[in-house]
Parts: structure tokens; sequence; C-alpha cells
């Protein structure tokens, strides 16, 4: 036996076995498969023994089996015929959940693709709408006068104060002096 098969037995137990158990010849008829086929087409012999058995039961309303019957049945099984047939189905339950697994990961790439791509389209709006606002502020800016530092409006401030003093006190200087001149003209 290979090495295929270590996990379910090793070569010391393979050697034991008679040839009389259907295991052996599964195992046999097997070496170069994958290790689930072994595993898979004896679950399946299994489950045609306990259907026999069952039938067997209610078909005689008995409790146990004719075990000559069981024997003509393990025999049947244990034919070539019988072991590629379990073969084949095994290899088609494998196959079966591979592509279903397949599948299950191609949708759920498909659905992450999907988002992806709506997501993509949400940022790219977003970017154009972002755009639109920085051009927009740019106009702002080359449309509006800079504005200047906080100590130059300090200073702005002071500088006009002074100018409205004077201009004040000129006003009122001159004010007085042109009220003494119309006051003397009017005389």
């Amino acid at each position: 036996m290979e090495d295929n098969h270590q996990f379910i037995a090793d070569n010391e137990t393979l050697e034991g076995l008679s040839q009389e158990f259907i295991f052996h010849k599964i195992l046999q008829s097997t070496n170069d498969e994958d290790q689930f086929i072994p595993m898979l087409m004896y679950a399946l012999y299994k489950q045609d023994k306990v259907k026999f058995i069952v039938q067997e039961k209610n078909i005689g309303k008995i409790v146990e089996v004719d075990k000559h019957k069981l024997i003509n049945f393990q025999k049947e099984k244990m034919k070539d015929t019988s072991i590629q047939e379990y073969k084949n189905q095994a290899k088609q339950i494998l196959e079966n959940t591979i592509n279903i697994l397949l599948n299950n990961k191609k949708d759920e790439i498909e659905d992450k693709e999907k988002t992806i791509n709506k997501k993509e389209k949400e940022l790219a709006t977003k970017e154009k709408n972002l755009d639109k606002k920085e051009k927009e502020l740019n106009k702002r800016e080359k449309n509006c006068p800079k504005a200047t530092p906080f100590w130059h409006g300090i200073l702005q401030g002071v500088l006009s104060t002074v100018v409205i003093y004077f201009l004040s006190a000129l006003f009122l200087i001159n004010r007085v002096n042109i009220f003494e001149m119309l006051s003397k003209i009017y005389k």
C-alpha cells in the first residue's frame, strides 16, 4: 500500500486484514486516489448495508437478518463492478462537493466585487464633488481680497482713529474761526 491511505490504516494493519473485508478491497482499488475516496466508498457501502438490513427486517418482520442473506449481500458488494460503482459514486460526491464549495466561493467573490465596484463609484462621485468644491473655493479665493494679518488691522484702526481726531480737531478749530468771522461780518 502507498502512503495515500496512511491515516486510514498503516501497512501492518492492511497486511493483517483478511481479503474477505470490503475495506481491504476498497483500499486496494484506490491506491492512487485521494484519501477521501476510500472513506466515501466505505460510507456508501455501509449505507447500502443498512438499507439492506432495514429492508430485510421490514419484509420479514424479524429482529435479525439471515446470515446467509447478509453474506450474499457482502459477496455481491465485493465484486469489482460494485467496488467500481462505489468509486464512481464517491468521485461524483467529491466532485459535487468541490463544485458546490467553488460556486459558493465564486458567489462570495462576485458579491465582494459588486460591493467594491459600488464603493469605487461612490468614491469617484465624492471625488468629483470635492473637485467641484475645490474649484469653487479657488474662484472665491481669487475674487476675494487677501485677508490682512492681525497687527495690520490694528495699525489701520489706530491710524484711521488718529486721522479722524486730527480732522475733527481741525474742523472744530476752523469752525470757531468761521463762526467768529461770520459774526463779525453780519454785525
